[in-house]
């Protein structure tokens, strides 16, 4: 197994165990276990986490002559420390993270290299996150703050609403990039989420006012999310032009 095999099965049984479900890591049971040993396998940081309490036995078994765990998080408080244990990998993470890729893939419009980036990131995520649309803003917003030139905007007046992110460009004849959100239950939802927040866009006029303001060029992102995916779709509005829809469906004139 790789080291990249060993990290992510580790955030397996990790995840597991906040999300409540039995924890059966490939790990046997020896007692002589000390501080300074955790950090050497994992082997040793399942059987530190067993003797010092922050994890519990549910039921055991004894393959040649060696006894093998299935084992649980005891209560909710020290689930809560466990919690905490995650979500600040998870920053960690996201920190260390080189998003030069989904920045030019954001600028050119190239939605296959967003999801991409995105569903990568998500398959990281932890599980017992509140995966609501407040979630996911969070996380765009989060992310994009480093994107070089631009001013990002959040649940700002514009037009007739409250558009999720508005990335307005320091120079004006720069694309500016709005972007609505949706979260969905069922994946067959997302298409359909995405051309209504799209719809969205356009009836409460965020792109047209951005004109009317001297914006030369406008990229509409209508992202949706499901659990740990999401899809993109994309109108584009230029000054004096016509509108482009894209997964690359539709051509509409900008009245």
């Amino acid at each position: 197994m790789t080291k990249e095999e060993r990290e992510e099965q580790g955030r397996r049984h990790y995840k597991a165990a906040v999300s409540k479900e039995l924890l059966t890591p490939p790990s046997y049971l020896f007692e002589d276990i000390t501080y300074e040993d955790i950090y050497q396998t994992q082997d040793n940081l399942w059987n530190f986490l067993f003797f010092t309490g922050y994890l519990k036995a549910v039921s055991q078994r004894i393959s040649d002559e060696t006894l093998y765990l299935t084992m649980q998080i005891p209560n909710a408080e020290i689930r809560s420390i466990y919690r905490g244990a995650l979500k600040e990998w998870f920053d960690t993470a996201l920190r260390q993270t080189d998003y030069h890729s989904f920045y030019h893939a954001v600028q050119e419009q190239d939605i296959h290299a967003m999801e991409s980036f995105i569903n990568s990131q998500l398959a990281f995520s932890i599980s017992y996150y509140d995966q609501a649309e407040n979630f996911y803003h969070g996380y765009l917003l989060g992310i994009l703050n480093g994107i070089g030139g631009y001013r990002i905007l959040s649940n700002r007046e514009q037009g007739l609403g409250r558009p999720d992110l508005i990335l307005r460009p320091n120079n004006p004849s720069h694309t500016t990039f709005i972007i609505e959100i949706k979260q969905v239950k069922k994946f067959v939802q997302r298409s359909s989420a995405c051309e209504k927040a799209l719809q969205q866009i356009a009836e409460r006029g965020y792109a047209l006012e951005l004109l009317q303001e001297g914006y030369e060029k406008i990229v509409c992102y209508g992202i949706c999310f499901c659990d740990k995916s999401c899809m993109i779709k994309t109108e584009r509005y230029v000054s004096g032009m016509e509108k482009e829809q894209s997964d690359c469906t539709k051509n509409k004139s900008l009245s």
